[in-house]
This record gives C-alpha cells, structure tokens and sequence, in this order.
C-alpha cells in the first residue's frame, strides 16, 4: 500500500478551508490538515486517481471538497457518483459516503437523483457580505495583534504569484495564490472560534471569487487589500488592520455588484 505523499502548497489551502468552516481546535486541526495528500492536481481538468490510503474515506472527501473549494465543478451542476468512481479509481462506498458528507456542510444540495453544486443568489452575497464585515474585521485585528512573524513569508510570496498571474491573466493561478494568502494570514488568528465563524461564509465566496476572478479590476482591488492588510500586520497595527478589512470586504461587494451579480440572473 502506497503512503500518502506530504501535502502540496495548493492542497494545502483546501485543508485551511477545513480548517475555517469546521474546526474548533484550530492550532491542531491545522496541524493534522497538512498532512493530507496531494494527489489531486488542481491544474488538471480530471481527478488523478487514489492511490488508496489507510484512510480511503477521508482522502476521497478531500480530493472532492478541494474540487468544489476551488470552483472545478460549475454552479448547479449535477454530480455523478459513477463518474467519480471511475475518475477515482475507488469503489462506490467512499464516494457515496463523501457526497453525503459533503452534502451535510452545505458544499453540496441532495436532490431526488443524487447531488448538485449549490446556486449563488444576490441573496447569498448579501448574507456573506453581512458575515464577512463582521467577523473578517476582528480577525484581521487579531492577525495584527500577534507578535509573531508567522504567516509573513507566505503572504509574501502569494502576493508575488498574485501580481505575476495578473500580468499573465491568469485567474487561475491567481486563485491559487490569493487562496495561500488568505490561509497564512488566518493562521496567524488563535481564537478558533473566530475562525470558525470567518469560515462560514468560505462556500459561497469560493464559489463567488472563482467566478469574480475572471474580471481584472476585482484582482487589483483584492492584490491592493493584501498589500494593505500584510502592512497592517507586518506593522503591528490592530485598528488599522480591523478597519482596512471592514472597509475592503463592503469595496468588495460593491464590486461584485458592478462586475457579477447580473450574471446570477
């Protein structure tokens, strides 16, 4: 039986997705979510198979909910259990075990003739725009009160990927990168229940970035609130971090009004 290969960068964020939506040990959780594997190659249009781990169940819940996180699967597209069995290379049993438990965190919708990908509504961005402001705030404060240099070096560099995919027009990478800056900065916050909080809103904004990141002006208002906040952090500066994020997530949505709520019609 072939081990599980150390987690890549790209993955990694996908487990700091679990980390905000579900944890409340975040400090272990994290820890533990960095271990999982890497075999899901985002880059690729198909899931590489499973090299069957101890822990089949799981590692195929991760390789899913990494696909949906990342925008792979398109909006209200029905998911096909013997599809994923074959891209898999699994039996059905962990695959049907995933989908449920998918479906039970909101990353899925069950329906009569199995599971679809949720739907994004202006009423869903308004509900994420009310949580974001609240609890995103408090969080950055929290990033900035943290006398550590934790997380810096990987703002750094995600925010180098993010300029670099904004030259090439690449909203992928540029997903990828902003993904990474999101997960260090949040992992510089030790309150897990603020975290868990900050994660309940992380579904619907994947699905609404990966849709936003196609269009370059809402990519240089995200690469300016990075810079903005890594300064506030870097600075130690609380209050300016906990009103810079206020201020960016409300220009956000403004934004996401502009550029995208119409294409939800």
């Amino acid at each position: 039986t072939s081990s599980i290969p150390t987690a890549s960068s790209s993955f990694r964020v996908s487990v700091s997705i679990e980390l905000f939506y579900l944890s409340l040990l975040a400090g272990r959780r994290y820890q533990e979510g960095t271990q999982m594997d890497q075999t899901y190659q985002t880059d690729e249009e198909a899931i590489a198979p499973v090299s069957r781990p101890t822990t089949l169940r799981d590692h195929v819940y991760y390789l899913l909910r990494d696909r949906l996180g990342t925008g792979r699967f398109a909006l209200n597209e029905r998911i096909i259990e013997k599809d994923l069995v074959e891209q898999l290379g699994v039996s059905r049993t962990p695959v049907r075990d995933a989908l449920a438990r998918l479906a039970s965190e909101g990353f899925l919708v069950s329906t009569k003739h199995g599971y679809r990908v949720p739907t994004i509504t202006r009423e869903d961005i308004e509900y994420m725009t009310e949580m974001r402001t609240a609890v995103e705030p408090l969080a950055a404060r929290q990033a900035a009160e943290n006398r550590t240099s934790v997380g810096f070096a990987e703002m750094r560099q995600a925010i180098e990927e993010e300029e670099e995919a904004d030259r090439a027009d690449d909203a992928n990478r540029f997903e990828k990168a902003h993904l990474e800056f999101r997960s260090a900065w949040l992992s510089r916050v030790k309150n897990p229940l603020l975290l868990e909080s900050v994660g309940k809103s992380l579904i619907t904004l994947q699905l609404i970035r990966h849709l936003a990141l196609k269009k370059r002006e809402i990519r240089v208002h995200i690469l300016e609130s990075h810079l903005c906040l890594l300064k506030c952090i870097e600075t130690k500066a609380p209050q300016q971090a906990f009103d810079i994020q206020k201020e960016r997530v409300i220009e956000f949505h403004e934004l996401l009004k502009q550029y995208v709520v119409d294409s939800l019609d």
